[in-house]
């Protein structure tokens, strides 16, 4: 009936904006998988991977930063839906550790 606080509306927008960013990010990280996947070649790397190689990368970096975000955020604004920050986390360090891998 009533609008929540103003503090409670702005930590509800930066879950939003954190998750809007991890989408973003996700995105991100296929399109420069798949590029680094049709692009691979076991001698040597090819024109233009070395790039691709370092957006994956610092994609992947900050993803982890973001998800560790949105966990904190869902923490502080509700404690019944901290589960979903949880396997945020938890699925997106498995992602790096699984990437990170790879040749």
């Amino acid at each position: 009936m009533y609008p929540p606080p103003a503090p409670l509306r702005d930590l509800r927008s930066a879950i939003r904006l954190t998750a809007a960013v991890g989408l973003v990010l996700a995105l991100v990280l296929a399109g420069t998988g798949l590029g680094l996947w049709f692009n691979y070649r076991p001698t040597a790397p090819t024109v233009g991977v070395p790039r691709l190689r370092t957006i994956h990368r610092a994609a992947s970096s900050l993803l982890v930063l973001d998800a560790v975000a949105f966990l904190v955020l869902v923490v502080v604004d509700s404690r019944r839906r901290w589960p979903r920050g949880v396997w945020a986390v938890v699925t997106v360090l498995a992602l790096a550790y699984t990437g990170s891998l790879l040749p």
